[in-house]
């Protein structure tokens, strides 16, 4: 299992907001699960990682922290179709790999 963290618009007038997300982020990576958790954070103009305003984290934790610049409707959408379409093919392989028996 996977943990996204999806930051929504949260720009730099509310730090409090972004510091939260990268908090969570690096006590997942402390606790040993850091290959199962991202940050991913949607915004007009304020999506990269910005020091002084958003918690100082180690380099392997910003890794996990992706920025996707534009509005939050067509970014979710965007995300939705590529969510989709990779449960299909994750669908898809399942059944070619499945046997008779296993139906």
């Amino acid at each position: 299992q996977v943990l996204v963290v999806l930051e929504i618009g949260c720009g730099l007038r509310v730090p409090s907001i972004r510091r939260e997300g990268m908090e969570v982020l690096r006590d997942v990576h402390e606790k040993g699960g850091g290959e199962r958790v991202n940050l991913v954070r949607l915004n007009l103009k304020d999506f990269d990682h910005v020091p002084g305003i958003d918690l100082d984290v180690e380099e392997k934790v910003l890794e996990k922290c992706f920025g996707l610049e534009g509005g939050a409707a067509h970014l979710l959408t965007m995300l939705d179709n590529e969510v989709t379409r990779i449960a299909d093919e994750d669908s898809v392989t399942l059944l070619k790999n499945a046997s008779c028996n296993d139906l």
